[in-house]
């Protein structure tokens, strides 16, 4: 995957802005979600994404958010009612989703460590428990990449 550096979403118009990537490779997974405001099905799959990455399930979840063509005047707002799962980064100008092969949104990659292990795109239902148990398998040793579906 193309490397993920961008602008962090600062919690107040008037902090600085920080520059930040895919944060260090952990146990359990991360998921790197592209998103926007506007987008119906990505603000319905928010709140799922959230509860996924607090639950504690015997699987650690780190979330990214990548606001794609966005605002901070638009995004900031919008997060005031939703608690993000993770930190927002600004994606304003579609380089980052272009890099990474996104052609729709919303759209999410699953990392173990370094390495992408699964691609969705459109909304996922992150608390199904079918997710979930797919989400464990892939920290197992034997896990193999695969896509996830609706």
């Amino acid at each position: 995957m193309p490397p993920l550096l961008l602008e962090r979403l600062a919690p107040r118009a008037s902090d600085p802005p920080v520059q930040m990537g895919l944060p260090e490779a952990t146990e359990g997974v991360t998921v790197v979600h592209f998103f926007a405001t506007w987008c119906e099905p990505c603000r319905d799959e928010l709140p799922s994404l959230s509860t996924l990455a607090r639950q504690r399930s015997g699987l650690t979840v780190s979330v990214v958010l990548v606001a794609v063509a966005e605002v901070d005047t638009r995004v900031r707002p919008f997060f005031e009612t939703i608690m993000p799962p993770g930190p927002i980064l600004m994606d304003r100008d579609r380089a980052a989703a272009r890099a990474w092969g996104v052609s729709a949104l919303p759209s999410s990659f699953v990392f173990v460590g370094d390495a992408p292990r699964l691609f969705a795109e459109g909304e996922v239902v992150w608390g199904d428990p079918a997710v979930g148990a797919s989400l464990l398998a892939l920290t197992e040793p034997a896990a193999r990449p695969d896509r996830l579906r609706k």
